[in-house]
């Protein structure tokens, strides 16, 4: 399958050589220019032709015919821009691309205009319906770049088309085509280029269309391609220029066309040995790079493999296997190629990769002119996993299998994990009797997968939707008669009825319902109908997440696909999901889980956001989550030629280590990393991350193995009883998290968790814990706080049966320096239960009951002296008074007094001499409570600003 890749080209200011001029009052006329004459004449017999030599490319209803040839199979890879069928995206550029060979070139000078009509030689234009003759197109003397002319169409209330006379060329090579254009008074028509290919019988064989553009009053180049076109009929191709409405007409506007240039260079192709770049876990990775139209004396091949940042893995340079493109006397009538034969390059990369991940492989292929063609293909070396009974995760297919074809979607969706499926299933007895099948089969291996298939009612046929002049949301059209859609609504839950369940009413992003007056009464009349064929069928739409569920005791709703834009974050969801009272999550809640759009978000942070979110769908107790569009170019899990994207391996990982497993929670960690533990029997698994880098250290289990986002899979091993896990703003995935001691920590917790700071004055406290061991425990717990606090007792044995909860009282005494604020707490349990286990759990105390509290600041004045201000602030509703001491390494105490009013605060700065020397090093602020026994305890460090 050909996949086209964006051009990255290097470009400088650089003008062909101009070729396919005339020399003034010299008139050649090329046999195939009279037979592309007699070929325009039949297709465009709806209109007149004005001008000498070939026809407009168009067919004979006056559209463009604009789907592409198929490609070889398993062909990927090349960097043409035609990703969908013909519409290329509009390059606006300051410079022509460097290092291409000129095919054809136009700059409307006098060469170009031999009778002196002001008419370009041997170029035609469209006149019919839509292209009034009334409008002027003229070549006249206004400067174009690198000519004193160019050509003018004066835009008066319709459209505008011209094309150039045949030109030779050969698909061997990709091609460019470039044109100067500026305009005046544009404002609702569109300019765009095309180029249209024929065969030796002047049989239109494929029209590539840029991108519409607006152009202003200052010279631009627009760039149709490069085109890498498997079109080995065509033999001449024809450039387009036109202007045509986008709604309505413009009046009084004027568009110049400057030099007009077709070109080519060399094409890069690469073949891979598996279908759509996806490698399972110890399969050999092979690519087959290809060069046509390149000399015998090319030189070798530039290759790298990037990993999905774009970091470059691996380089190598290989020389090119060379072999003529054309069998002797099989060469085009091209004088350019006669001359100079093209030559064909192969290159085979067995590409050293082994781990799993998402990686992009890079060709560079360069020409002694300086061009330089790169191609580049994904590939995803997928981690072997056993397939999994059941996961609430699915995509919703609106576009049904494109790009794919059914057999290569069910691979894909096999090695995916998915579980849910949206596919639109809406026929009539018009429908063919292969298509019908086709589906059915699917359909049928859906289930065998065991897939749960949602039935999209929103591709209504022809017999439905021709009764309306736009497309109508599922909430008009089920508003409507019953006789416009029931009979093909019957028809088709009669077929298929068996294999689907259920049934959405409209795509997952119409939310036409949200905003119906009666939608219940809509939905109810649909499920009446539905109920007639299938028992307990089940009906559902999509819903706005910020409009209340329409829940009533007789709802006709049985889930809802919950959407909205921007979509919902993790925290979002989470809250969302919990904010629903049971009356309404008794219709099974289904929610987006569209990515982040990519070129708008680094690629962490897209695969983070959604990692999250599936985390938040599975925690928050949503039925499903689904991609709304798995090949949308900018969120999709896959490119929209079928190879994968950057996003389908997390997709694929998260999916596999969420499954069925039941969210439990989190559990405090010591360096606090957020996270959730999921259950699945007697095993754990724990999902980590943390905004910033940093490593944990703690027993996890005795086989814990932790895996990345990209499938790659490290055990982790114990040093002396713990593991150490690197935790970093990707989550990683914990396998093997020992559940009973997980559990143990969560039911762990101090009884009081503040105290005031009151210091050398026991405080009482309490440790209560659960045993959630099957079996009964003994052991010894060990209390820690921290360094200079005094716990009493230290240390207190206990026996627990299996679920049974203990309080263990303790004394707490705080020393005169006991710093302020949150303050770790450490708990260490040595317990004896089917073996011997030794883990430790995490507790923060928060020291100061605060009402009343200093915040710290340090800067370096202009002096060099070092500033500490001292914020007090005081939020009881009383006045107080504090005795103040700031100590600093080697240098005298300073004090103050400060009396700081009830809910107010009171500043002072201490200064410092040889502030510099200070920075980096502890400075410690004692408050001490004038007449009370309150003490604060604060330490920072000292920093510049």
């Amino acid at each position: 399958m050909t996949m086209p890749i964006p051009d990255h080209h290097s470009r400088s200011c650089h003008h062909s050589g101009v070729t396919g001029e005339r020399p003034r009052n010299v008139l050649r006329i090329p046999r195939r220019r009279w037979a592309g004459a007699v070929a325009a004449a039949v297709l465009f017999a709806f209109g007149a032709i004005i001008g000498a030599g070939a026809g407009s490319p168009k067919s004979a209803d006056g559209d463009a015919q604009e789907k592409p040839p198929q490609a070889p199979a398993g062909f990927a890879g090349t960097e043409s821009g035609l990703a969908d069928g013909g519409i290329v995206a509009g390059q606006v550029d300051s410079d022509p691309m460097s290092g291409t060979e000129p095919v054809y070139s136009i700059d409307f000078s006098e060469p170009a205009d031999v009778n002196y009509d002001n008419w370009p030689d041997y170029w035609t234009r469209r006149i019919g319906s839509g292209f009034p003759s009334y409008m002027t197109v003229e070549i006249v003397p206004e400067p174009s770049p690198g000519s004193p002319r160019s050509l003018l169409a004066r835009i008066d209330g319709g459209a505008v088309a011209v094309f150039t006379p045949p030109i030779a060329v050969s698909t061997v090579f990709s091609h460019v085509v470039e044109v100067w254009v500026r305009a005046e008074g544009l404002e609702h028509d569109r300019v765009f280029t095309t180029l249209s290919f024929f065969d030796s019988r002047n049989e239109l064989l494929h029209i590539a269309r840029s991108g519409p553009i607006v152009p202003d009053a200052n010279w631009r180049l627009l760039r149709l391609g490069l085109l890498d076109l498997d079109l080995p009929h065509a033999e001449t191709a024809v450039v387009g220029l036109h202007v045509e409405p986008a709604d309505k007409p413009d009046l009084k506007a004027q568009v110049w066309f400057g030099k007009v240039a077709l070109s080519r260079l060399p094409r890069l192709s690469v073949r891979l040995n598996r279908p759509h770049g996806l490698y399972a876990g110890g399969d050999a990775v092979q690519a087959v790079f290809t060069a046509a139209g390149i000399e015998e004396s090319a030189p070798p091949v530039h290759l790298e493999v990037r990993d999905a940042e774009g970091a470059p893995l691996q380089q190598v340079i290989l020389p090119w296997k060379i072999r003529p493109a054309f069998a002797p006397g099989a060469i085009p009538h091209d004088e350019s190629l006669r001359k100079n034969p093209p030559y064909l390059g192969e290159v085979t990369w067995d590409v050293p990769l082994s781990e799993p991940g998402y990686f992009v492989l890079h060709a560079t292929l360069e020409n002694d002119r300086g061009a330089r063609r790169r191609v580049e293909v994904p590939i995803a070396l997928l981690a072997p996993v056993p397939q999994i009974a059941a996961a609430p995760f699915g995509w919703s297919l609106p576009r049904g299998a494109h790009p794919l074809d059914l057999r290569d979607l069910l691979e894909v969706i096999r090695v995916s994990g998915v579980k849910w499926i949206k596919f639109p299933i809406w026929t009539d007895e018009k429908t063919a009797s292969q298509e019908l099948e086709d589906l059915g089969a699917f359909l049928e291996r859906l289930r065998g997968l065991g897939v749960h298939t949602v039935g999209l009612l929103c591709q209504p046929p022809e017999t439905v939707r021709g009764r309306w002049a736009g497309q109508p949301t599922a909430a008009e059209l089920f508003a409507a008669e019953a006789t416009t859609w029931q009979p093909s609504l019957e028809l088709t839950l009669a077929r298929f009825g068996l294999l689907v369940g259920r049934w959405q009413l409209g795509s997952d992003d119409d939310l036409g319902f949200a905003a119906a007056s009666r939608p219940e009464a809509v939905v109810g009349r649909v499920k009446s109908e539905v109920a007639k064929v299938l028992y307990n069928g089940q009906v559902g739409t999509a819903w706005d997440w910020l409009e209340p569920l329409p829940m009533t005791q007789r709802s006709p709703w049985t889930f809802f696909q919950l959407t909205t834009e921007p979509p919902m974050t993790a925290a979002e969801l989470e809250r969302y999901l919990a904010a629903y009272s049971p009356a309404e999550k008794s219709a099974a809640l289904w929610v987006d889980l569209r990515p982040l759009n990519r070129g708008e978000y680094p690629l962490p942070v897209r695969v983070s956001d959604l990692v999250l979110r599936m985390v938040a769908v599975k925690a928050g107790g949503a039925a499903a989550g689904f991609h709304p569009d798995p090949f949308h170019p900018q969120y999709g899990l896959f490119r929209p030629d079928g190879f994968p994207s950057e996003m389908f391996i997390p997709w694929r990982t998260a999916v596999h280590y969420l499954r069925d497993r039941v969210p439990l929670g989190s559990v405090r960690l010591p360096g606090e990393s957020p996270n959730v533990l999921f259950g699945e029997a007697e095993s754990g698994m724990m999902i980590v991350w943390n905004p910033e880098p940093h490593q944990e250290e703690l027993f996890l289990g005795d086989e814990v193995s932790a895996t990345d986002v990209w499938g790659r899979t490290t055990a982790l091993p114990r040093v002396d009883g713990k593991q150490r896990v690197d935790v970093g703003p990707l989550p990683r995935f914990l396998e093997g998290v020992h559940l009973p001691v997980a559990l143990w920590r969560q039911g762990c917790h101090l009884a009081v968790t503040r105290v005031p700071s009151v210091y050398g004055t026991p405080l009482a406290n309490q440790l209560r814990f659960r045993n959630a061991f099957p079996q009964a425990v003994s052991g010894t717990v060990r209390l820690e706080g921290h360094p200079g606090w005094r716990l009493e007792p230290a240390q207190t044995p206990f026996k627990l049966l299996p679920n049974e909860e203990i309080a263990i009282p303790f004394m707490l005494t705080l020393p005169l320096d006991a710093e302020a604020g949150a303050q770790p707490f450490v708990v260490h349990f040595s317990l004896q239960a089917d073996r011997r286990y030794e883990f430790d759990t995490f507790h923060t105390l928060e020291v100061g009951l605060g009402d009343v509290y200093v915040d710290l600041r340090t800067r370096l004045n202009a002096a060099g002296e070092l500033e500490v201000q001292q914020t007090l602030v005081n939020e009881t509703d009383e006045a107080l008074s504090f005795r103040c001491e700031l100590f600093a390494p080697d240098q005298r105490r300073q004090r103050a007094d400060l009396e700081v009013q009830a809910l107010g605060r009171a500043i002072h700065v201490y200064t410092l001499p040889d502030g510099r020397q200070l920075l980096g090093r502890t400075l410690w602020l004692r408050a001490e409570e004038i007449g009370r026994s309150r003490v604060l305890n604060y330490r920072t460090t000292a920093t510049a600003e």
